[in-house]
């Protein structure tokens, strides 16, 4: 065999070995592919219906943050994607306290990075002829930057419902048929999308959330004003209101639910760094406006720890043995109300 047939076949040979692991080093990753086949099919995001969705969901969804819209194929049903880094000035506006739930995707490793983002999502759909928008779970995301940080939420929450057709690119028509869009039937028999039902149930709750929030904002100033009122009565006692990192100053509230009548905890710290528990109240209908401290439990030391409401459920536990505090913090219990707070066990504040 002449030379220059043994040297063809020595370059044929390591050619054979080399370009495969060219074409594998080239080759676009499953996330990178279905990012390129969205950016090429998704290509725009409705700004009207995107502004409605902000006004109907009283802003728990921000329009500017919405960086993926995706209908179905008759443009009756969507799902679209928001994101919002943490330390952004745009996170603030969000209205998280309408109580979202959080979470991480579930057998996927925790993401590396400096960008700690939320994702989440926003489902709708037309029913008798109106959109009906449905907020979704917000999603932790970690990763290098806020592109990939999209990346990631959008690829994972894609697979995770099943949104392409045996992980192929080809997008699978029972997903506009599954998960929120899935047909249920109600206790009168009537046949309602799953996303209607919660949308319409989420929608109360926020009504709800808001008339709370409203009282709870009158009661803050009441705290305030007797924290003001106690330190100019003794410093070295009433020295410091109990903090946290995020929260600053923590306001803990309780009340009947009609919103009239409220118990107020407050956790304070002597000068010489004890924590102490007192309890106040007060009656909206008083036109005396006098505030009371509540001696069914006098002023009294406590630890310091890492969520001090527990020292509280416990003492009204004594009282009302069902209460856990949860986003509402009233207590529906018409007993405790009317048989705890006579004259009896209430000391005017003076």
């Amino acid at each position: 065999m002449s030379n220059l047939k043994i040297m063809n076949k020595i370059i044929f040979f390591l050619a054979a070995l080399v370009l495969p692991n060219l074409s594998i080093a080239q080759a676009k990753t499953p996330k990178d592919n279905m990012i390129k086949y969205l950016d090429s099919v998704y290509r725009t995001t409705p700004k009207g219906l995107l502004d409605s969705i902000t006004t109907d969901l009283d802003s728990t969804a921000i329009s500017n943050q919405c960086f993926k819209f995706i209908f179905n194929k008759n443009k009756t049903k969507f799902i679209a994607f928001y994101i919002v880094e943490k330390k952004s000035a745009a996170y603030k506006s969000l209205k998280l306290e309408y109580g979202g739930s959080f979470r991480s995707f579930k057998n996927i490793p925790k993401g590396k990075g400096k960008c700690k983002a939320l994702g989440y999502t926003v489902c709708g759909m037309m029913y008798n002829d109106k959109w009906c928008f449905d907020h979704e779970e917000y999603v932790r995301v970690t990763a290098n930057t806020l592109l990939k940080a999209q990346e990631e939420f959008m690829f994972n929450l894609l697979n995770e419902r099943k949104f392409f057709k045996n992980e192929k690119l080809k997008e699978d028509k029972a997903f506009w048929n599954s998960n929120g869009f899935l047909i249920e039937k109600t206790e009168s028999g009537e046949k309602v999308p799953a996303m209607v039902l919660h949308a319409n149930s989420t929608k109360t709750k926020r009504e709800a959330l808001k008339v709370n929030f409203k009282f709870e904002k009158k009661a803050q100033i009441v705290i305030d004003s007797i924290w003001h009122f106690l330190q100019l009565k003794d410093t070295n006692m009433y020295n410091a209101r109990l903090e946290d990192k995020e929260e600053e100053e923590i306001y803990f509230t309780i009340y009947n639910e009609q919103r009239t009548k409220a118990l107020l905890p407050i956790i304070f710290k002597d000068n010489k760094n004890q924590a102490w528990l007192s309890y106040y109240y007060f009656n909206v209908n008083d036109t005396t406006h006098t505030i009371y401290q509540w001696n069914a439990y006098p002023t009294r030391k406590i630890e310091i720890k890492q969520d001090q409401r527990m020292d509280i459920i416990k003492d009204i536990r004594k009282f009302s043995i069902n209460w856990l505090w949860n986003t509402q913090n009233f207590l529906n219990d018409d007993e405790f109300w009317r048989d705890n707070f006579g004259f009896n066990r209430l000391e005017t504040l003076k």
